[in-house]
């Protein structure tokens, strides 16, 4: 791979390492929101703030163009989309790259 094709791949990585900590940190604010023994974490933290900005830029598209088929479903399959359309991009484009 170029250093084209690197800088994409590095990118992919770093967005979905960003997106799988917006995962820990939703399931650790849902199992604070079901016991008292959860570390809290404040909302207003600059790093959950960021996160979650983030995880929402994403998601958003992917969760309205879900949103007739997951009606009643208790997961957010949105993660699972995006995750495989990163690894379908990076199948079919970035590895493909000459330069």
């Amino acid at each position: 791979m170029g250093p084209i094709a690197n800088a994409l791949n590095l990118a992919l990585n770093i967005v979905e390492l960003l997106l799988f900590a917006y995962i820990i940190l939703s399931w650790v604010q849902l199992a604070r929101s079901m016991s008292r023994s959860v570390p809290f974490i404040d909302p207003r933290n600059p790093v959950v703030r960021f996160l979650e900005g983030f995880a929402y830029t994403i998601l958003h598209p992917v969760r309205r163009v879900l949103a007739p088929y997951q009606r009643g479903m208790p997961i957010d399959l949105s993660v699972i989309v995006v995750y495989i359309l990163i690894e379908v991009f990076r199948n079919l484009v970035v590895l493909r790259l000459p330069f």
